[in-house]
């Protein structure tokens, strides 16, 4: 085998590899952001949930 033809065979197989892990990073990145803007929003909705109770006790008081 003619050392191109052999050399085109192997970037032939490296490349779903590489498609494959890019694919696999992109899919973390994505889960990553997800659960860091899922932990903001939690915590969003617990101030606002606290605000309420403040505001609650000062109409009681």
């Amino acid at each position: 085998m003619p050392q191109n033809t052999k050399n085109k065979a192997l970037l032939k197989k490296e490349i779903p590899m590489n498609r494959n892990a890019t694919f696999r990073m992109v899919i973390a990145a994505g889960l990553v952001a997800s659960l860091l803007s899922a932990c903001n929003t939690v915590k969003g909705a617990g101030r606002d949930v606290e605000s309420v109770g403040k505001a609650a006790e000062r109409a009681i008081d």
